[in-house]
């Protein structure tokens, strides 16, 4: 992007503003620059006396730029994951059609795709994806060339049907595809996941006791379970000359140094168990991003399920004015006096003086029918 600014940086990207910026000189002198620091970083190239300084930089800058990426792009990733659940919802209370267009000749490209990876596509035997594709059949590449002519390309509509919980047992997050779907179409899910659409976290157990132990404690010299088992009964014995000592944190600590000697026993690598516990550490990290952003979703939800009340109502009374209307056929004061000055005869004024004549059903409520708008 540094490297091409002319492309990611202006009015095709929405940027028009950063396009006029780059009409400066010093602009993409600048960008140069920066572009040739980061590759260099990448690979550890800054050698010789001249470039120490910026070794030096390259050191400190690396470690935190790359951490800076992987919680981008995590975050990135749980924002579309989350957005998809949120508006699987939303879109169960939006009751508008929504319509997809599609040419007739990407249609049957489509298809030939799906029968051509038909066994990476497939989520079970009875799939119906890919039995519709078999009984579809391929398309001949030189049908294919004469649909797409203009005059023979259709554009076909379809409904989609966005409001799938009103007729599928559930809705489960997909394994593979990581997709709000019902379970019936997802590759990893069991009749016990149908309403499994929030992630949970399931803690890991393994280090915890360590890990709260070290949260109290505070920071340590140790360099080996040895070390640390020697720093934490001194610790003990310290906090046991004290007046009160405090037992709550002894008990913590010697039930610390129990698995402390379980892992010396084992000869278990402190790296190894360092690094499990920050992988644990981030995990949380991940998952309590993940809920804050389904939190702020579930406003989202609630707006749309009020405004699905609202419109029903709306319908609802919009349905009563129009049977009523319906009973007697007649119009408004102002538009029959309007029609009558302009000297028109209005369809339904003759349609509802037979009405009146017929007095048909009494024209009152009708017993035993009901409406209901489509919910």
């Amino acid at each position: 992007m540094l490297r091409d600014p002319a492309t990611y940086a202006s009015s095709l990207v929405g940027l028009p503003k950063a396009q006029k910026d780059l009409t400066k000189a010093e602009v993409g002198h600048n960008l140069k620059i920066i572009s040739d620091f980061l590759e260099i970083m990448l690979v550890d190239g800054f050698s010789g006396k001249d470039q120490k300084s910026l070794a030096t930089v390259s050191k400190n800058v690396k470690p935190e730029l790359l951490k800076f990426v992987m919680e981008e792009t995590h975050k990135a990733h749980t924002d579309v994951g989350v957005s998809l659940t949120v508006k699987t919802y939303v879109a169960h209370f939006d009751r508008t059609p929504h319509v997809v267009s599609i040419p007739t000749s990407e249609l049957m490209k489509f298809s030939n795709i799906l029968l051509q990876h038909e066994s990476k596509l497939r989520i079970s035997e009875d799939d119906p994806v890919a039995e519709l594709c078999r009984r579809i059949g391929p398309w001949e590449k030189a049908l294919i060339e004469q649909i797409e002519r203009p005059e023979n390309d259709k554009v076909h509509n379809f409904v989609m049907k966005s409001r799938f919980l009103l007729s599928e047992a559930g809705m489960t997050i997909c394994g593979s595809s990581d997709c709000p779907v019902p379970p019936r179409m997802s590759a990893t899910a069991s009749l016990s996941d149908k309403n499994m659409v929030i992630k949970t976290y399931v803690a890991d157990s393994q280090h915890r006791l360590l890990e709260s132990l070290l949260q109290e404690v505070g920071s340590l010299e140790a360099a080996n379970f040895h070390e640390l088992k020697l720093e934490l009964d001194a610790m003990v014995a310290e906090m046991m000359n004290k007046t009160p000592p405090p037992y709550t944190l002894i008990h913590n600590i010697t039930e610390g140094l129990k698995s402390v000697k379980e892992m010396i026993n084992n000869e278990t690598d402190l790296s190894d168990t360092l690094q499990s516990m920050a992988d644990t550490v981030a995990n949380r990290s991940k998952h309590r991003t993940y809920l804050e952003l389904l939190k702020e979703g579930l406003a989202s939800i609630q707006e749309a399920q009020l405004q699905h009340a609202k419109d029903l109502k709306q319908a609802e009374w919009e349905l009563c004015q129009a049977i009523s209307a319906s009973m007697s056929l007649s119009l408004p004061k102002t538009l029959k006096e309007v029609a009558q000055k302009e000297g028109i005869e209005l369809k339904l004024v003759e349609a509802s003086r037979h009405v009146q004549r017929i007095q048909e059903f009494g024209r009152t409520e009708l017993t035993g029918c009901s409406f209901s708008p489509e919910k």
